[in-house]
């Protein structure tokens, strides 16, 4: 009976460490996407403070119109993808945390059915402890009436 139990018990903590490895493996990928698109809006803010600055030097010379709207439409662009690089970089760090949390629950869990796995070892040990001293006991009282 408690073999059977052990035996279930194993089976569950295989099965939820193959839970843990996925979610760890869940929230790598989802760390690895948030520093892509955190690397992209990186790259682009400085992208867009080079563009700024050359224009502002260029407006110290003397500069046409056309330059001017040039320039207003191309940082005007970048402040639209940034916008949308925000939005994307937001939405990774929320599955990066959601993935997080997943992945402390699965650790969690499986640590609950180690302890449960290493109690119903216990047991199993103490109750064969038992039934080792009810064997000599059994032997003890059989060697007691033959010597009588």
């Amino acid at each position: 009976m408690i073999m059977n139990t052990i035996h279930s018990i194993e089976k569950i903590c295989h099965i939820r460490e193959k839970e843990v490895n996925e979610a760890q493996a869940q929230y790598q990928r989802a760390i690895d996407y948030f520093e892509e698109q955190a690397t992209q809006l990186f790259q682009l803010l400085k992208k867009k403070e080079m563009l700024q600055e050359q224009f502002d030097n260029r407006l110290k010379e003397r500069v046409t119109v056309t330059y001017i709207h040039t320039m207003h439409d191309s940082i005007q662009r970048i402040e639209t993808e940034e916008k949308a690089l925000q939005s994307k970089v937001h939405q990774a760090r929320v599955n990066m945390e959601q993935k997080e949390k997943q992945l402390k629950e699965a650790h969690f869990e499986m640590k609950k059915i180690e302890k449960l796995f290493q109690l119903k070892k216990e047991e199993l040990k103490e109750f064969a402890k038992k039934k080792e001293a009810d064997f000599m006991d059994e032997i003890s009282v059989q060697q007691y009436f033959r010597t009588r």
